[in-house]
Formats: C-alpha cells, sequence, structure tokens
C-alpha cells in the first residue's frame, strides 16, 4: 500500500472489545477518527505498544481481527490521499466520514466528477479553449467544497440557487488570476457599490462571468441529455439560475477599447518611428510581485510587424497560425473558428510584404506578442503625441463591473493594446472609411458569425479626417 499519509490505529477498550480509532494528522494537529471497528484482545502487547495502547496489526493472532483492521486502514488512507490530491491539503473527520460512506462511492451523481466528465465531452466536441473554461468552473466548485469555504461535497441536487451563489460571488471576487500565487486573500475595496476598487489579482468581472455562465447553461443540457436531470428539473435550474444573475445584477458592459486610425497605422509602420524604438521592458507579476522584464529593440520591431499584419488584414492569430500557403496563392483563407470568411492578404501588398519577410512565421506566441505590445505602444503614443497631435489622450476612462460593484478607473491607452487591436482597428476602417464598405462585406473579410458580433468591434478612433481602405494599394 503506497502511504499517502501517516495512519495509525489505536484501541479504546469497551464493552464490546477494543474500538479502533485512526489517527493522522491535518494542519500539524493529531486527529482521531472513530471508525466503529471493534476487535477482541487477541494481540501481543509488548511494553512500549502498552504505553500508547497503540494496535499493530502485524502481531494479530486473530485472522479475522488482522483483515478487518488492515482494510480499514488502507480504505482510510486512501480516501485522505485522494482527498488531498484533488483539495491540496487533508480533510476533516467528517469529511473522512462523509467519504467512507458507502452511497458515496458512486460517483455517478457527484457534481465535481460530472463536471469533469463534461469537460472531457467539450475537449472532443469543441477545443482545448472551451475545456480550459470548464476547468476553471470545476476548480471553483472543488474550492467551494474545501474546508476553507463550505466544506461539503457538491451532488447534482445541490444544483439551485445557493450554489449559483455562492460560486458567482467566489468567482467575482475570490478567484485566483493565476493558481501559482500564494497570496490567497484578496485586498478589494468595496465600500460602496459606485466606488470600489478590486484586487486584479482575485477575481473575474461581469463580461467573463457572463461567458461562464453559458458553460454552466451547456452543462445543465448535457446533465439532460444523460438523464440526470428530468425535464422539469432542468426547467427549474434554469430559472434559478436567471434569477441569481439577477439578483446579483450581473449584466455585460462595454469595456474600454481602443482603435488606430489610418494615420497612426502610416506612422507605426514607418521608418521613422522603427529607428525610434529602443530596448525597453514589460511587467510581469510572480507570486503577486510585479517584475521587469528586458525586451530588446529587434523583438519590438518583430511585434511590431506582426501587429501591423493583423491589423492590414483582419485577421484572428488562430487563423494566421493555421496558415495555408495554397490558399494564400488563391487570395483566399477561410476562417478555421467560423469556416467563413476570406481573408485576402494579398490585398493589401505592404501586409503580403511583413509576411514574406519573415517567411510566413514571426516565431512569437500570443503571450509574448501581448506583452511586448504594451511596451511597444507606449513608445508609439508618446511618438504620436510629440510629432503629430499634441492633444492626443493618452490615458482612457475604464469602467468594470462585477456583480452590482463598480470601479472607475483612468488607464494609459497603451496598456489597452493586444493582439485583438489589430483586427478591432481593420473592422474599424472599413466600416467608418472603407468607401461605402456594408456591414455584410466586411463579414466576409472579418469572418464573424454574425454581423451582432462584428458592431462589437467597431470604435471611433481619435482621427477626424478621411481614412483610406486598410485594403488599398496606396494605404
Amino acid at each position: 500500500m503506497e502511504k499517502n499519509v501517516n495512519v495509525r490505529a489505536n484501541s479504546r477498550q469497551n464493552l464490546k472489545g477494543y474500538s479502533v480509532i485512526i489517527r493522522y494528522t491535518r494542519h500539524g494537529k493529531q486527529v482521531k477518527l472513530g471508525t466503529g471497528v471493534f476487535v477482541q484482545d487477541h494481540m501481543k502487547f509488548n511494553d512500549s505498544v502498552k504505553k500508547r495502547n497503540r494496535l499493530i496489526i502485524s502481531q494479530f493472532r486473530n485472522e479475522k481481527d488482522f483483515n478487518q483492521v488492515n482494510e480499514t486502514l488502507i480504505e482510510v488512507n486512501n480516501v485522505i490521499g485522494d482527498f488531498k490530491f484533488s483539495n491540496r491539503e487533508y480533510p476533516s473527520v467528517d469529511q473522512v466520514k462523509h467519504l467512507l460512506n458507502p452511497s458515496y462511492k458512486d460517483d455517478s451523481d457527484d457534481l465535481i466528477t460530472l463536471l469533469k466528465k463534461f469537460q472531457e465531452y467539450q475537449k472532443l466536441r469543441r477545443s482545448s479553449r472551451y475545456c480550459y473554461a470548464v476547468a476553471g468552473i470545476v476548480n471553483a466548485v472543488e474550492i467551494l467544497s474545501s474546508t476553507k469555504w463550505k466544506n461539503r461535497y457538491y451532488k447534482v441536487s445541490d444544483l439551485g440557487k445557493d450554489l449559483f451563489k455562492d460560486l458567482f460571488e467566489y468567482m467575482l471576487f475570490h478567484k485566483l488570476q493565476n493558481r501559482r500565487m500564494t497570496q490567497t486573500k484578496p485586498n478589494h475595496n468595496l465600500g460602496s457599490p459606485d466606488y470600489c476598487i478590486f484586487d486584479k489579482r482575485f477575481g473575474v468581472n461581469n463580461n467573463t462571468l457572463c461567458k461562464r455562465l453559458n458553460d454552466i447553461r451547456s452543462f445543465m443540457k448535457w446533465l439532460l441529455s444523460h438523464e440526470k436531470l428530468t425535464k422539469q428539473t432542468h426547467t427549474n435550474l434554469m430559472e434559478e439560475l436567471a434569477s441569481t444573475v439577477t439578483a446579483l445584477k450581473i449584466t455585460k458592459f462595454d469595456n474600454a477599447k481602443v482603435a488606430l486610425g489610418t494615420n497612426q497605422m502610416n506612422l507605426l509602420s514607418s521608418d521613422s518611428f522603427e529607428e525610434k524604438i529602443t530596448d525597453d521592458y514589460y511587467i510581469v507579476t510572480e507570486n503577486g510581485v510585479e517584475i521587469k522584464k528586458t525586451v530588446k529593440k529587434k523583438s519590438l520591431i518583430k511585434a511590431k510587424d506582426f501587429f501591423l499584419f493583423l491589423a492590414f488584414t483582419g485577421v484572428r492569430i488562430s487563423d494566421f497560425r493555421k496558415l495555408d500557403k495554397k490558399n494564400l496563392n488563391f487570395n483566399q483563407q477561410v476562417a478555421k473558428k467560423t469556416q467563413s470568411g476570406y481573408m485576402l492578404y494579398k490585398g493589401n501588398p505592404k501586409a503580403f510584404k511583413i509576411l514574406e519577410e519573415y517567411n510566413y512565421s514571426f516565431n512569437l506566441s500570443d503571450q509574448k506578442l501581448n506583452q511586448y505590445l504594451k511596451p511597444l505602444m507606449k513608445q508609439f503614443f508618446e511618438f504620436y503625441k510629440e510629432n503629430h497631435d499634441n492633444n492626443f489622450a493618452m490615458t482612457l476612462e475604464q469602467v468594470e463591473w462585477r456583480g452590482k460593484y463598480r470601479q472607475i478607473q483612468n488607464l494609459n491607452k497603451f496598456e489597452l493594446v493586444g493582439s485583438h487591436t489589430g483586427r478591432r482597428s481593420f473592422a474599424t476602417y472599413m466600416y467608418n472609411d472603407g468607401k461605402g464598405a456594408t456591414l455584410a462585406q466586411i463579414i466576409k473579410y472579418t469572418g464573424h458569425k454574425s454581423i451582432k458580433q462584428l458592431i462589437q468591434y467597431l470604435q471611433i478612433t481619435d482621427e477626424e479626417e478621411d481614412i483610406k481602405s486598410p485594403l488599398s494599394n496606396n494605404y
């Protein structure tokens, strides 16, 4: 037997014989667990054993007692080890007793087990991205069941208003942004719903939680299809989910976004700006501590060219990484995500030139691209303000909602720039100044599923002058 935890048995005499008590260490203290198992006095005691009245099963004379105690020790040891693996801490006595309950051994109704099965189903049916999203819900339910929170095990029958409320409040304010962080307590200032300061290391905003709501709805639909829920129960749960969302005021809000205008794109792609780029740094957070990471000029130029390519074409990074040269030669690339759209890379000679210069691969991960864009765009916005527009605003007001709580802060625009800013800029050019391009025409290039999705990308730029199409040869 593999020892997951140091488990030993002590005996205590009563009218039935010797009751077996198992001890294990939890939070540095000895915990006693009464097993309800009794043995007779059929064992040898030496002096060291008598002092603690400890049972040594290898010295039992009675085979029945030996098997009974040994099986109990193995079972308790395995239960404690499994719990420690899943929850990163040892269980309480009540939790061990609950786990030893024969009815619990049938995991067909265990909520965490079913969530993990649903996660595998999503992985096969859709993609790893959706699998990771469900993994966040699994982790949240596991933490809720731990002793630090509700100290209980959830089954399908526990789905309802109370669990939904606990889950959403945890995800809004307590979910770790990085599970490797050692800091375990958030430092939110929630004095007033209209004036709050969120600890950015913990929790998600309403927009992110709304996406997880879709995963929860899909999970309950999956439970219905696997006959874990009746139709009536499913209907009731959907109503309770909706009422909980309303009560907590979990509604979507408009994020502060940045889109670059044509003059800015021209300047970003110019030799004059590239000459001004210098070595810089970006900031990462490790264990709650911000650390500066140096980035060379060469890497910043690569990030700039990658960003320009995305802005000139409106392509998703995921589609770019699956670029097929055969399709490119025919002037089209079908979006892998939606199986639609025509990515006309050759429509913009400058974009095609960038692509050829890097041999169709920038060798830059999504994470590194987004990290490098922050110092790059900081340098660019300063250059743009100094040389082209003294009135250019370097900051932008951002409103973030978590439930009924609101945080208002001014952010530097360069902090809001990411890989998707290029795609957003492309859609904005085409709509505002794309020589009469309609939404239906633009959607062919962006590959969105619907015009409603496309509209979310459209932004008002800082420029008022005429903007040429990014697909024109003169751009």
